[in-house]
């Protein structure tokens, strides 16, 4: 990477460790999920940050790289707005640094701050109905559905991952600025994490990309530092690394060939299922509670899926204060604020599912952790509950059900999951529906 040859006041081999720990938190370490949107975020955080370090030290980057790595930057950040704390605390080091203010000139600032504006235009204008009527129930429902446990541990990992800044200041004061840069960036790419409270591994990809590379030159420092004196182990930190992050190469790709292979996913039942439709244009809408089913589904077989919400994250909330209300106990809202919410996200599915008239309905037999252990029954519950998906049902037959062992499409993490049957409804009156 052209821009990290420019980075000041550290060695060659310096430079090579933080490429190192980008490329493998973006490669191997990614590689134990599926894509998520938090590792594209990370793909272009990371040069975003070391830019700006450049500018922040009046380092001349040529124009077509500067303005790249910007435009790119700027609207890939606005994937997780949160993450705009990690910019914010740059400009802040840059202040501190240059002695000055207006950084309100400087390139990078614009670029963001022109992303920002457009990005919040966009919101008010084309997507409105989410920012005001989706957004705030996510926050209500999704942001509030938190495991404190998972919280406690994120809140454990902000505290090492600003370790390097203690050390800093105290028993390694010669180490680079780098190192107690990238600890900071770390902790302050937790916060979300910390926030959101899921325990999901790739939310945490763009505080490994910082946190590995400020513990990984923090070691190599200090194991420098402490055999200084003996000159044939002069380099012993820079091997150490080096070990290390071939040993984390070697269980990633040891990890990374448990994925489910391609053919899997072709050769599927559920994609056999949605290969039999001859229609051109054939869709889909699926009933899961995972989202690494219905994608990979749409993916492999190329029939479009329709889904509104790859998962309804609404249900397991409001039909556990449902049975709060039920059982007498406390809950967050009341009878009333339960009903209007379900009935206005199941408002949006019939809509969605009336505009796009899928195919196939795929109804998982799931059960909502934490909040019943029988099967949720979303055909009878939707019918209940709203009466456009009285009408729906009406246009749909039960063709087959299937049974799969939902550990194929995860990679096997699962051993102990059970085994999940999927209904199969057939949209009435289509002649050319199957083959």
């Amino acid at each position: 990477m052209n821009v990290i040859r420019k980075l000041p006041n550290i060695t060659h081999e310096q430079r090579v460790i933080i490429l190192c720990c980008f490329a493998y938190i973006t490669t191997i370490f990614s590689g134990y999920d599926f894509g998520q949107k938090d590792h594209i975020l990370a793909l272009f955080l990371f040069p975003l940050v070391i830019l700006q370090l450049l500018l922040t030290y009046g380092v001349k980057v040529s124009a077509i790289v500067k303005w790249s790595i910007l435009i790119l930057a700027s609207v890939f950040i606005l994937i997780k707005p949160h993450f705009g704390l990690v910019p914010l605390f740059l400009f802040s080091h840059r202040i501190v640094l240059q002695k000055r203010f207006n950084i309100y000139k400087d390139h990078d600032f614009l670029a963001l701050a022109c992303a920002a504006i457009i990005y919040a235009i966009l919101l008010i204008t084309v997507f409105n109905d989410y920012l005001f009527e989706i957004m705030p129930n996510v926050i209500s429902l999704y942001a509030n559905d938190i495991s404190q446990q998972q919280r406690a541990i994120s809140l454990l990992i902000m505290l090492i991952s600003l370790t390097p800044v203690a050390l800093g200041q105290t028993i390694f004061k010669k180490m680079p600025e780098i190192v107690q840069l990238m600890s900071v960036i770390a902790f302050l790419c937790m916060i979300p994490v910390f926030m959101q409270g899921k325990g999901f591994l790739y939310h945490a990809i763009p505080h490994k990309i910082f946190f590995a590379g400020a513990w990984t030159l923090l070691i190599c420092y200090a194991v420098n530092a402490s055999l200084k004196e003996i000159t044939f182990l002069k380099l012993s930190g820079y091997i150490i690394a080096t070990g290390f992050i071939c040993w984390l190469c070697i269980q990633g790709y040891t990890n990374i060939n448990k994925l489910p292979k391609h053919e899997i996913f072709k050769t599927s039942k559920l994609s056999d299922v949605l290969n039999d439709c001859s229609r051109e244009n054939c869709s889909f809408f699926m009933f899961t509670d995972t989202i690494n089913i219905s994608q990979e589904l749409s993916l492999y077989t190329r029939k479009k899926n329709i889904t509104r919400f790859p998962t309804p994250w609404y249900f397991p909330v409001l039909l556990y204060q449902k049975d709060q209300i039920k059982q007498g106990l406390p809950a967050q809202y009341t009878q009333k604020e339960v009903d209007e919410k379900l009935s206005f996200f199941l408002s949006l599915e019939a809509q969605t599912i009336q505009k796009n008239t899928p195919d196939i309905l795929i109804i998982g037999h799931v059960k909502f952790t934490g909040v019943s252990d029988e099967i949720f029954d979303f055909k009878n519950f939707s019918t209940e509950h709203n009466e456009t998906f009285k009408d729906i049902w009406m246009q749909y037959e039960l063709d087959q059900s299937i049974t799969v062992d939902r550990a194929d499409y995860m990679a096997r993490k699962f051993p102990n999951e059970e085994l999940t049957t999927y209904d199969i409804y057939l949209r009435k009156n289509s002649t050319q529906n199957t083959k």
